[in-house]
């Protein structure tokens, strides 16, 4: 069958995963790239071996008539893209943070809506083989009910003058940074873990003296279902340990017959019973970079169920209460009570 036709709209820094993740799926290909910046465009078009590459996304649109659009671009220009793409009937894929504010993202979601076109959010995450793996083993009930979670980051500290780091130096300016931009992440993974998230209570610091947003974020989620979740994190702080930097964090899940407990620097996911034996489940860092995995599998998702009208994991819907609950942990740091979702 004739593969979906897409456009790639933003050409930085997370456009290299997924370029990809596209070529990886059988049900889709990007025809051509888009950014403002029609040099790094047309670089990244001859990278990934892309045939025409554009500068306007109206241009883009209107010359590739695409199936679906794929929108790679910081939150702020969301709204406008989202708005194009509906406008012309193609389908959208877009990456998080969504938007500021719920009324933002209810108003992209309602323009699709009013368009008759689907709307994904590009949350990976919860794509990463040891994620899959720890749902999988939840839903076989080997641990039997969980009542705790734990994420806990790897603290770094971005640099104290401009720029702050070389690839995403706008982080700088951005007035909600590590909640937004990194704990949206374990939020939504959580969610897909253990169910809806209730209520959330959250503490933040602003170490960096440069930078806008908050650079600390300590987070405790109340799932409905009764498991709590703490999220711990830092791009403000000197490193514990001379490491490599992680990607992601190490991970304790806890329940009634025993644990999972991921360590992120050697990709290795162990299953604890309660005497404390451990049983390697996984090691998910010795075949490949398993982040280009996530977004191939997150991006193939996109795909598969578009041709085939199925549901996405991340339907705009979803994620609304995942960017529902990342807003309630700015709420609760700025009044240092627990916030209701």
């Amino acid at each position: 069958m004739t593969r979906l036709r897409g456009v790639l709209i933003g050409c930085g820094h997370i456009s290299r995963s997924h370029l990809p993740g596209w070529a990886a799926s059988p049900d889709a290909e990007i025809v051509a790239v888009c950014d403002l910046d029609r040099a790094r465009a047309e670089a990244r078009a001859a990278e990934f071996g892309i045939a025409r590459a554009y500068a306007d996304p109206a241009a883009a649109l209107d010359t590739e008539r695409p199936d679906f659009v794929d929108i790679a671009t910081r939150p702020e220009t969301h709204h406008e893209l989202i708005a194009l793409a509906a406008g012309r009937g193609v389908h959208v894929l877009c990456q998080k943070p969504l938007a500021p504010s719920l009324a933002a993202a209810e108003a992209m979601a309602a323009a699709c809506r009013r368009a008759g076109v689907r709307f994904m959010v590009t949350e990976m995450w919860r794509w990463l083989p040891w994620y899959r793996a720890i749902a999988a083993r939840l839903a076989e009930g080997e641990i039997g009910p969980v009542h705790y979670c734990r994420f806990q980051g790897g603290r770094h500290a971005f640099r104290r003058q401009r720029p702050i780091n070389d690839t995403q130096p706008y982080f700088a300016d951005m007035p909600m940074l590590l909640i937004y931009e990194m704990l949206i992440h374990w939020i939504d993974t959580a969610r897909y873990l253990f169910g809806e998230v209730d209520g959330v209570y959250a503490r933040t610091a602003r170490l960096n003296p440069v930078i806008a947003g908050e650079d600390v974020a300590l987070l405790v989620l109340s799932h409905a279902g009764g498991v709590t979740t703490l999220l711990d994190h830092s791009w403000g702080s000197a490193p514990e340990r001379r490491e490599r930097r992680r990607r992601d964090a190490n991970v304790l899940v806890e329940g009634r017959d025993g644990s999972y407990r991921f360590d992120d620097a050697d990709g290795v996911l162990v299953r604890l019973d309660l005497d404390g034996d451990e049983t390697v489940i996984g090691r998910y860092k010795e075949a490949g970079d398993p982040f280009l995995a996530a977004f191939a599998a997150c991006l193939g998702h996109f795909a598969a169920c578009l041709r085939a009208g199925a549901p996405f994991e991340s339907e705009i819907e979803d994620n609304l209460r995942t960017l529902a609950v990342t807003l309630a942990a700015y709420e609760s740091a700025r009044t240092n009570q627990v916030v209701r979702v």
